[in-house]
Protein backbone atom coordinates (compact mmCIF):
# COMPACT_ATOMS: atom_id res chain seq x y z
CA UNK A 1 0.00 0.00 0.00
CA UNK A 2 1.35 3.86 -1.12
CA UNK A 3 0.43 6.74 0.52
CA UNK A 4 0.36 9.42 -1.02
CA UNK A 5 2.95 12.56 -0.69
CA UNK A 6 3.38 14.14 2.38
CA UNK A 7 2.92 18.11 2.66
CA UNK A 8 5.86 20.21 2.88
CA UNK A 9 6.73 23.08 4.13
CA UNK A 10 8.95 25.98 3.10
CA UNK A 11 10.84 27.68 6.41
CA UNK A 12 14.17 29.77 5.61
CA UNK A 13 14.62 28.68 1.61
CA UNK A 14 14.42 24.94 3.25
CA UNK A 15 12.27 22.31 2.41
CA UNK A 16 10.90 19.96 5.50
CA UNK A 17 9.20 17.23 4.62
CA UNK A 18 6.90 16.13 7.49
CA UNK A 19 7.09 12.52 8.59
CA UNK A 20 4.66 10.55 9.42
CA UNK A 21 5.02 11.63 13.27
CA UNK A 22 5.02 15.19 12.73
CA UNK A 23 1.70 15.51 11.25
CA UNK A 24 -0.13 14.16 13.88
CA UNK A 25 1.93 16.34 16.60
CA UNK A 26 1.07 19.82 14.47
CA UNK A 27 -2.82 18.60 14.09
CA UNK A 28 -2.61 17.76 18.12
CA UNK A 29 -1.18 21.14 19.08
CA UNK A 30 -3.41 22.86 16.92
CA UNK A 31 -6.13 21.52 18.46
CA UNK A 32 -5.29 21.51 21.66
CA UNK A 33 -4.82 25.72 21.35
CA UNK A 34 -8.60 25.40 21.11
CA UNK A 35 -9.83 23.36 24.10
CA UNK A 36 -9.50 25.22 27.11
CA UNK A 37 -12.09 25.54 29.39
CA UNK A 38 -14.60 28.48 29.27
CA UNK A 39 -14.91 30.69 31.76
CA UNK A 40 -17.97 30.50 33.71
CA UNK A 41 -20.96 33.20 33.87
CA UNK A 42 -20.13 35.39 37.57
CA UNK A 43 -22.31 37.95 38.01
CA UNK A 44 -18.60 39.41 39.82
CA UNK A 45 -16.40 39.01 36.30
CA UNK A 46 -15.40 42.05 34.66
CA UNK A 47 -16.19 40.76 31.41
CA UNK A 48 -19.40 41.75 30.15
CA UNK A 49 -19.80 38.20 28.57
CA UNK A 50 -19.46 36.54 31.81
CA UNK A 51 -21.41 39.06 33.48
CA UNK A 52 -24.64 39.66 31.75
CA UNK A 53 -25.95 35.99 32.32
CA UNK A 54 -25.41 35.46 35.45
CA UNK A 55 -26.89 39.18 35.88
CA UNK A 56 -30.32 38.21 34.03
CA UNK A 57 -30.61 34.89 35.83
CA UNK A 58 -30.14 36.68 39.23
CA UNK A 59 -33.28 38.62 37.93
CA UNK A 60 -35.41 36.34 36.83
CA UNK A 61 -34.51 33.83 40.22
CA UNK A 62 -35.02 37.17 42.21
CA UNK A 63 -31.88 36.24 44.11
CA UNK A 64 -31.92 38.76 46.93
CA UNK A 65 -28.09 37.81 47.71
CA UNK A 66 -27.06 39.64 44.22
CA UNK A 67 -28.79 42.98 44.61
CA UNK A 68 -25.41 44.45 46.77
CA UNK A 69 -23.50 43.38 43.23
CA UNK A 70 -25.78 44.30 41.01
CA UNK A 71 -25.72 48.39 42.70
CA UNK A 72 -22.25 47.70 42.05
CA UNK A 73 -22.83 47.18 38.38
CA UNK A 74 -25.00 50.47 38.04
CA UNK A 75 -21.68 52.25 37.68
CA UNK A 76 -20.03 50.08 34.94
CA UNK A 77 -18.46 51.84 31.89
CA UNK A 78 -20.35 49.21 30.06
CA UNK A 79 -23.96 50.46 29.41
CA UNK A 80 -25.07 46.76 28.41
CA UNK A 81 -24.00 45.56 32.03
CA UNK A 82 -25.70 48.64 33.24
CA UNK A 83 -28.79 48.00 31.64
CA UNK A 84 -28.96 44.42 32.72
CA UNK A 85 -28.37 45.15 36.13
CA UNK A 86 -30.89 47.85 36.61
CA UNK A 87 -33.50 45.75 35.06
CA UNK A 88 -32.88 42.32 37.45
CA UNK A 89 -32.97 45.46 40.42
CA UNK A 90 -36.17 46.39 39.49
CA UNK A 91 -37.57 42.55 38.51
CA UNK A 92 -35.98 41.76 42.12
CA UNK A 93 -36.88 45.18 44.22
CA UNK A 94 -39.59 46.86 42.12
CA UNK A 95 -37.88 50.04 42.29
CA UNK A 96 -35.21 51.78 39.83
CA UNK A 97 -35.05 54.86 41.92
CA UNK A 98 -35.34 56.61 38.93
CA UNK A 99 -31.55 55.14 37.59
CA UNK A 100 -31.26 55.37 34.14
CA UNK A 101 -28.23 53.44 32.75
CA UNK A 102 -27.84 55.47 29.13
CA UNK A 103 -27.69 58.76 31.16
CA UNK A 104 -23.86 60.12 31.55
CA UNK A 105 -21.60 59.44 34.74
CA UNK A 106 -23.03 62.52 36.31
CA UNK A 107 -26.62 62.32 35.81
CA UNK A 108 -26.75 58.58 36.63
CA UNK A 109 -24.97 59.78 40.14
CA UNK A 110 -28.10 60.66 42.03
CA UNK A 111 -29.96 57.66 41.05
CA UNK A 112 -26.63 55.50 42.06
CA UNK A 113 -26.66 57.45 45.62
CA UNK A 114 -30.05 56.50 46.47
CA UNK A 115 -29.35 53.03 45.49
CA UNK A 116 -26.55 52.80 47.72
CA UNK A 117 -28.55 54.44 50.57
CA UNK A 118 -31.09 51.70 50.32
CA UNK A 119 -28.46 48.90 51.07
CA UNK A 120 -27.47 50.71 54.24
CA UNK A 121 -30.68 51.04 55.53
CA UNK A 122 -32.14 48.29 57.35
CA UNK A 123 -35.05 47.16 55.19
CA UNK A 124 -32.90 47.60 51.97
CA UNK A 125 -30.76 45.03 53.61
CA UNK A 126 -30.63 42.16 50.86
CA UNK A 127 -29.72 39.81 53.48
CA UNK A 128 -33.34 40.23 55.50
CA UNK A 129 -36.54 38.44 54.08
CA UNK A 130 -39.09 40.12 51.95
CA UNK A 131 -36.76 43.46 51.80
CA UNK A 132 -37.52 44.69 48.58
CA UNK A 133 -41.48 44.05 49.11
CA UNK A 134 -43.21 47.29 51.04
CA UNK A 135 -44.52 46.10 54.78
CA UNK A 136 -48.18 45.55 54.65
CA UNK A 137 -49.48 48.33 57.02
CA UNK A 138 -53.27 47.05 56.64
CA UNK A 139 -51.41 43.79 59.03
CA UNK A 140 -53.17 43.43 62.01
CA UNK A 141 -50.64 43.67 65.00
CA UNK A 142 -48.99 40.76 66.73
CA UNK A 143 -50.71 40.12 69.92
CA UNK A 144 -48.04 39.42 72.82
CA UNK A 145 -49.08 36.88 75.86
Amino acid sequence: MEFPPIPTILTDKTTLRMNRIHLPTLLFFTLLVGCSTPEKASITSNDPSLSIPAIEQAGHNHDTSSISQLVKHLDSDDPAVRFYSITALKEITGNTFDYRYYDDEIHRLPALKRWQQWLKEPSGAPDKQNSAKPQDTNAPASQHT
